[in-house]
């Protein structure tokens, strides 16, 4: 599971932290949209995640999904198996 939370948004980024396993008393990873380039990738990886990012792109899938269908999500939770 990982949890997402919305920060900031300006004219050119959307930025979100997020938690793998909604541990908060871990470092958070940095996501961040570029709404210009209309990319999205992690610049900081979560302390506890892998050295892959797989929290950080369960994170980063759903905010895509929810992008897509014209939301601003505020924060989320993605929970697989």
């Amino acid at each position: 599971m990982v949890v997402y939370d919305f920060i900031e948004e300006n004219d050119t980024q959307i930025i979100y932290w997020y938690y793998p396993e909604d541990d908060r008393t871990q470092d958070y990873g940095i996501i961040e949209v570029d709404k210009i380039k209309e990319k999205i990738r992690i610049t900081k990886g979560a302390e506890g995640d892998f050295a892959n990012n797989n929290y950080g792109h369960h994170a980063i899938h759903q905010i895509i999904e929810r992008l897509n269908n014209d939301e601003k999500p505020r924060g989320g939770m993605v929970m697989w198996y």
